[in-house]
């Protein structure tokens, strides 16, 4: 089996610990996914550096314990962070965002509620951190992206603080070429809008707390589309 396969995060996991009990989805992963069993070794994470190596101790009808072997904390590679403020869509383009940000390197995202936003409820959340968990075991990720919850757009924008801020706006005339060819060094916030974009307002107000508008391609993009390429395209550049 890929070792790949064999790894949990747990991020309320207490890392002195010396043995681990195991529940619910992680417990239904590892014994009924993957089907490990007594004796087997797997790491856990908690999703903030730490990366654990276990070995499965004993096996009861609704959790498991670990034994931990060894420990080791990883410093994150990258000096500054990505945050994506991103405006809540509908059902499954929600989570193809999420997990796509993730396994692109996202270290923040933030809901947010727009005045084009069609879905302005937080009953997703639980499940919007479970696709965030999962896309970070997939990529193999030691750092999970802080998933921040949903609010207005404004108090986003309001408490965005990084020296790099970037509002998506296809009539911009700045585009993905100049950023291109600059010096990213420094936090990065780049909003992305719903279907149907950032309104007149929203953008104007973003623009007058300091974020620059830029036009990702001469084509309309989907929303999605949009938030995935933005983060791959500031991950590239602050990994320079």
């Amino acid at each position: 089996m890929d070792e790949g396969h064999r790894r949990i995060i747990l991020p309320h996991l207490d890392p002195s610990q010396s043995n681990i009990t195991v529940r619910d989805e992680e417990f239904h992963y590892l014994k009924n996914v993957i089907r490990l069993k007594a004796g087997d070794t797997l790491k856990v994470l908690d999703g903030r550096g730490w990366e654990i190596d276990a070995l499965i101790k004993e096996i009861k009808k609704k959790s498991l314990t670990l034994e931990v072997t060894n420990k080791r904390y990883h410093e994150r590679k990258r000096a500054f962070r990505l945050t994506l403020i991103q405006a809540v869509l509908k059902g499954e383009k929600m989570d193809l965002v999420l997990q796509k940000a993730t396994e692109l390197g996202v270290d923040i995202i933030v809901p947010v509620f727009t005045e084009h936003t069609v879905l302005k409820s937080t009953r997703k959340f639980k499940h919007w951190q479970r696709v965030c968990l999962e896309a970070t075991r997939q990529a193999k990720r030691i750092y999970m992206p802080e998933l921040l919850k949903p609010c207005e757009f404004k108090d986003a924008i309001e408490a965005a603080n990084g020296k790099h801020r970037f509002i998506l706006h296809e009539k911009s005339e700045s585009t993905v070429k100049g950023l291109l060819g600059r010096s990213i060094l420094g936090d990065v916030f780049v909003a992305v809008g719903p279907e149907g974009g950032f309104s007149h307002e929203e953008t104007r107000y973003a623009r007058e707390k300091g974020f620059e508008a830029i036009s990702l391609s001469e084509n309309i993009l989907r929303a999605e589309t949009a938030a995935i390429v933005s983060v791959f395209l500031f991950s590239l550049l602050l990994s320079r």
